[in-house]
C-alpha cells in the first residue's frame, strides 16, 4: 500500500484546486508528468476515466 502523503484542497471561494502529493520518482519525471499536456491526463484520468487539461497555471507558492 502506498503510504506517501496525498492531499487535495478545493477552495470554492477562490475557484482553485490544490493537489499535494509525494512520489518515489525522479524529480524531472514527476515535473514532466504534471506539466506536459499529454501526460497529465494519464496521471489524473486512469482508465476507464478520462481527463482533459483545459488550462494550466503552475506557480511555486
Amino acid at each position: 500500500m502506498n503510504r506517501l502523503p496525498f492531499n487535495v484542497i478545493m477552495d470554492h471561494e477562490n475557484n482553485t484546486l490544490t493537489i499535494r502529493r509525494e512520489f518515489e520518482a525522479v524529480h524531472q519525471l514527476v515535473w514532466d508528468c504534471y506539466t506536459g499536456s499529454g501526460l497529465s491526463g494519464q496521471w489524473f484520468g486512469h482508465k476507464p476515466l478520462a481527463a482533459k487539461t483545459q488550462s494550466m497555471d503552475i506557480r511555486n507558492r
